[in-house]
C-alpha cells in the first residue's frame, strides 16, 4: 500500500499554537512529508485547515462557487421543474456540505437566499412579488420544491443537535458538554432558534422523558407546516388558497402542472404569479402599489375595475375572441385524441397549429362531431355542444362540454352546463333510438383549479 505524499502535511501545535519552525518529517522508507508552516493551509474534507479555520475565507469560497453553479443552472434549457431539482442536487450541496462546521448567521444565509430569487427573476421564471414561502413548499404541497438555505441550515443544526443528545459515544459527549458550556458554541444555539421558529421544544438536558429522536422526525413536517400557514396567512398571496379549499376543490388536479417537466421556467413563474395574484393590473396598481392611478376601470371594455380574475374571465371584449380560442385550444386535445384512439387520425401528435377542425368526421366505429349544430324537430334554447361522440360498437353517444370559468364559479357552470343540454339529450334520444345519450361536463378554471370530479366524468368517455 502507498500513500499520496503530497497530498499529505506535517504541522506540530501545542494548545492550539505553532511550535515554531516545523521541520519536514522523514519516514522509515526514506520518503519526505511537507511541513505546514505559518500562513499555509492544507485543505481537508474541502476545507482549508491550519491551527485554526479561515472562516471568512472559506465562507468566500463557498459562496462564489453556490453562485456560479447557480448561474449556470437557470441559464440554462431545462425545464422549470428540472432547474429546480438540479439546483438542489449541484448547487446547495455546496453550502450544506459546510452547515455544522462553519459557523453561518442567518443574514448571511438570507441574502444568499436573496441571490437565488434575484437569479430566478432575471432568468424570468419568478415573479418579483410572489409568494417567498410558496418558493420552498415541496411540489407535491403546491409549491416550487425549492430548498431554502436558510430553513436547510435550521433543519440539520437541529438534526445534528438531537443526534449528538443522544449519542453514547464519549467524544459525543464531550462535543455535548462544550455546546452546553456555551462559549464560543452555535451548534445548539443554532438548533434553539431553529426549534423556536418552527414551534418546536428542544431542550439542551438529557433528561429520560425527553426524545430527541421523536423531535428529530417531526422536523420536516413542522417546516412544511410553518411555511404552508406564512403562505396563506398573506392576505394577497393566500386568496387563491383559501378559494380552493372554500369551493371544494381539488388540490392535487389544480396543482398537477407543478409535477410536470414539460413546463418551462418562465411559464411556471407566470403561473403561480397569476394564482398569487401579483399580476400588475390597474386594480393591483391602485390597491396594492398604492400608486395614484385615475381610472382603474378595465381598459378593454371600461366596464369593472382591471383585475386578474376580469382580465381572464368576465371581460365581455375578449369573450368574444381570446376566450373563445383558450376554450377550443383545450378543447382539441381531448378531440385529437378521440380521432386518435377511434382510428381517424392516424398519429397521435397534435397539431401545434391546426387549420380549421372538420365539423364531422368518422369511420365504421364512430363520429365525432365538433361545434356542430343538431337539427330538432322543435326549437331549443342549445343545439351546438362543444364535442359529440357517436360510438357505432357500443351504440352510445356523449355530449361533451368543456368550460373555464372562474374558480368561484365552476360549481355553478357546471349545473348550468347540465340544464343548458338537458332538452338536447332528451332530442337526441328520440332522434337516435337503439343509443344511450350521456352528458360528460368537464370544467377547468381559468387558474387550473378542478373539481374532484373532474377525472371521474372524464373516465366515462370510453377513449379516455
Amino acid at each position: 500500500m502507498s500513500f499520496g505524499l503530497d497530498k499529505c502535511a506535517v504541522t506540530h501545535l501545542l494548545k492550539g499554537r505553532l511550535q515554531g519552525l516545523v521541520q519536514e518529517m522523514e519516514l522509515i522508507d526514506g520518503s519526505i512529508i511537507s511541513a505546514l508552516r505559518a500562513g499555509e493551509s492544507y485543505q481537508y474534507l474541502g476545507f482549508d485547515q491550519n491551527q485554526a479555520q479561515d472562516t471568512v475565507k472559506i465562507k468566500m469560497a463557498l459562496c462564489s462557487e453556490y453562485k456560479r453553479r447557480l448561474r449556470r443552472l437557470w441559464s440554462s434549457e431545462l425545464s422549470g421543474k428540472n432547474k429546480v431539482e438540479a439546483t438542489n442536487m449541484l448547487a446547495v450541496p455546496v453550502l450544506t456540505y459546510s452547515f455544522g462546521v462553519v459557523k453561518w448567521n442567518l443574514n448571511e444565509l438570507q441574502d444568499l437566499d436573496r441571490e437565488t430569487r434575484k437569479r430566478m427573476h432575471m432568468e424570468r421564471s419568478l415573479h418579483p412579488r410572489s409568494s417567498v414561502a410558496r418558493i420552498y413548499l415541496p411540489r407535491h404541497e403546491r409549491g416550487r420544491g425549492l430548498l431554502g438555505l436558510e430553513n436547510l441550515h435550521n433543519r440539520v443544526a437541529l438534526q445534528f443537535a438531537c443526534s449528538i443528545q443522544r449519542c453514547s459515544d464519549p467524544l459525543m459527549q464531550l462535543v455535548h458538554d462544550h455546546e452546553v458550556a456555551g462559549v464560543g458554541t452555535f451548534l445548539y444555539k443554532a438548533a434553539q432558534h431553529a426549534a423556536d421558529t418552527l414551534g418546536l421544544d428542544f431542550r439542551t438536558d438529557r433528561e429520560e422523558e425527553h426524545e430527541p429522536n421523536q423531535l428529530r422526525a417531526g422536523i420536516k413536517t413542522a417546516e412544511f407546516r410553518f411555511l404552508l400557514q406564512q403562505h396563506k396567512d398573506k392576505s394577497l398571496h393566500g386568496v387563491f388558497y383559501r378559494h380552493v379549499e372554500e369551493q371544494g376543490l381539488s388540490k392535487p388536479l389544480t396543482f398537477a402542472f407543478l409535477k410536470s417537466a414539460a413546463l418551462k421556467s418562465e411559464t411556471e413563474g407566470f403561473i403561480l404569479a397569476c394564482q398569487d395574484g401579483v399580476i400588475n393590473t390597474l386594480s393591483y396598481r391602485s390597491r396594492v402599489m398604492h400608486m395614484d392611478v385615475p381610472d382603474i376601470s378595465c381598459r378593454v371594455c371600461q366596464r369593472a375595475p382591471e383585475t386578474i380574475m376580469r382580465i381572464l374571465s368576465s371581460c365581455s371584449v375578449h369573450a368574444t375572441a381570446g376566450y373563445i380560442h383558450r376554450h377550443n385550444a383545450a378543447l382539441r386535445v381531448l378531440c385529437y385524441h378521440l380521432r386518435h384512439s377511434y382510428g381517424i387520425n392516424k398519429t397521435p401528435v397534435l397539431p401545434y397549429a391546426p387549420g380549421e377542425i372538420g365539423s364531422v368526421v368518422g369511420n365504421e366505429r364512430c363520429r365525432i362531431y365538433w361545434n356542430y349544430s343538431f337539427s330538432t324537430t322543435r326549437l331549443l334554447r342549445a343545439t351546438k355542444p362543444d364535442v359529440v361522440l357517436l360510438d357505432i360498437t357500443s351504440k352510445t353517444m356523449y355530449v361533451i362540454e368543456f368550460s373555464a370559468p372562474a374558480e368561484g364559479n365552476i360549481v355553478t357552470k357546471e349545473e348550468e352546463k347540465q340544464t343548458k343540454y338537458h332538452d338536447l339529450l332528451m332530442e337526441l334520444r328520440r332522434l337516435n333510438p337503439g343509443y344511450s345519450v350521456r352528458m360528460v361536463v368537464l370544467i377547468v378554471g381559468v387558474l387550473g383549479g378542478m373539481r374532484p370530479s373532474f377525472l371521474a366524468n372524464l373516465r366515462t368517455i370510453p377513449a379516455c
